[in-house]
């Protein structure tokens, strides 16, 4: 007789780990109600407005040291210690950010939490796809956005109505309440067999099934055993990824896709949105409409998590983009209205909030969480683990810029040339998408690698795989 088990300990292994995404969140909040205090006279820092822009964008420079030696750490270390040790470098740069004196001083705060950021950003998916079991993968993959969603929301609601220090201090709760709860959750079966520790990988295993006995997880613990020596023997090279064509394709995909989801200027948008709010003269509260920006990208973030698999990601991708562009398009003319002809924004100052609230909405059914799951289909098992650190990289600097351009463009041009080359950049990546983004939905990965590597057209809706096939979702900024 079978034993029947329980998925209680995943999810609830899954929710520890993913507050180090909600303290993302509140790192990646954090400069949009800080920064105009600290930009004001009375500040205690002052910063200039190029100060400020360093100080947001700043994080994601951080983040682009992070992908290789979390990779050597987490197979050294382990997946457990390795994400549990960013609870230490967060606590410290909310320590810094709370009694920071100088603009370098936050500087080196936002490039300590970008760090953790990536560390994170790197070995959380890795946690998650090896603690769960199959039918519940899905779902758990799911919680990843909503928690930087969550944490995000944190900083525009508390951030305008307590002091700096005050929400500094706040934040620092998260990192705590993370290292608390974590240190409490078994390490991945999958690691401990890759260090020959059968026992204890069997115990664990059995603590995340909810199962009593060996023998109700021999069969699975045995397909883990059979999965590492397997990945052993492939494990592949930045040579590998380089030197085929399917995997250069693959490559060039996700790299298009990623350097359209920043250059649609999320970052920016997530950074500054209370300042653009507050550029904007509308007659809505600036702090208001920032949390009621949070509000919807949570609410998005949860209601649309389910569409991937009905929708397909190629149709998603597309609305997703083309939304951007012509958000951000009209956005900008908004602004363009503003610095030129202000006469005419009095009767529609309702549309610098509701244009970001589609751009939001838009963003966050496709550009925000689908790039990183397509990079998880989309790349061999020998070179996905190089692939990754390499499109992370390429990620951090593209947020970098971005981040920075923003401010550079809007002083001495005026944010409406910023939201126009925002939405250009989106425009240039809906006719990527369309061009080049095979469909992936309900296919396995072994049919994805053969149309990578396929140098003729190939009509990929033809074909459709088993709807359960095995699907590894990953979602970050």
């Amino acid at each position: 007789m079978t034993e029947e088990g329980s998925t209680r300990l995943q999810f609830i292994a899954a929710f520890s780990a993913t507050i180090a995404y909600l303290i993302g969140g509140t790192f990646l909040g954090w400069p949009s109600p800080s920064i105009p205090k600290l930009l004001a006279a009375d500040s205690h820092i002052a910063l200039t407005a190029d100060e400020g822009s360093w100080v947001a964008a700043l994080a994601s420079f951080g983040m682009l040291f992070a992908p290789l030696p979390t990779g050597y750490l987490v197979d050294v270390l382990g997946r457990k210690p390795t994400l549990a040790f960013t609870a230490l470098p967060f606590l410290a740069s909310w320590l810094m950010v709370t009694f920071a004196r100088s603009a370098v001083e936050l500087y080196a705060s936002r490039v300590l939490a970008g760090l953790a950021l990536g560390m994170a950003f790197t070995v959380g998916p890795v946690y998650m796809g090896e603690i769960a079991e199959d039918r519940v993968r899905g779902a758990v993959g799911t919680v990843f956005q909503v928690m930087i969603n969550l944490g995000t929301l944190f900083e525009y609601s508390v951030g305008p109505y307590v002091s700096y220090a005050h929400l500094g201090m706040a934040s620092m709760v998260f990192p705590v309440l993370f290292l608390l709860s974590f240190v409490w959750m078994p390490e991945t079966p999958y690691f401990l067999l890759t260090k020959n520790r059968r026992d204890a990988a069997e115990k664990s295993l059995m603590r995340l099934r909810g199962k009593k006995t060996p023998e109700s997880v021999k069969e699975e613990l045995d397909l883990m055993q059979m999965a590492v020596e397997m990945q052993a023997k492939e494990k592949g090279s930045f040579r590998d990824l380089i030197g085929s064509w399917g995997n250069m394709k693959a490559l060039m995909i996700v790299l298009g896709l990623m350097v359209t989801q920043h250059f649609s200027g999320i970052i920016p948008m997530l950074s500054f949105v209370t300042i653009i709010f507050l550029k904007s003269g509308s007659s809505i509260d600036a702090n208001i409409s920032a949390i009621i920006f949070g509000v919807v990208q949570l609410v998005i973030s949860i209601v649309s998590s389910g569409l991937v698999d009905k929708a397909g990601r190629r149709p998603l991708l597309l609305v997703s983009a083309a939304g951007c562009a012509i958000s951000l398009t009209v956005e900008g003319l908004y602004f363009y209205l503003a610095q030129h002809y202000i006469e005419y924004t009095a009767s529609i100052d309702w549309l610098p909030i509701t244009c970001l609230l589609v751009y939001i909405i838009t963003y966050t059914l496709g550009l925000g969480p689908l790039p990183w799951a397509i990079a998880g289909e989309v790349f061999p098992n020998n070179v996905k683990g190089v692939a990754v650190a390499v499109v992370s990289m390429v990620n951090a600097i593209c947020g970098f810029v971005a981040t920075k351009l923003f401010q550079v463009i809007g002083d001495r041009k005026g944010s409406f040339l910023a939201f126009w080359i925002f939405a250009g950049c989106s425009v240039v990546g809906t006719v990527f998408i369309a061009l080049f983004l095979p469909e992936t939905k309900g296919k396995s990965l072994l049919q994805i690698t053969e149309e990578m590597n396929a140098r003729a057209p190939v009509h990929l809706n033809k074909n459709k795989a088993d709807e359960n096939s095995n699907e590894k979702h990953v979602t970050r900024f």
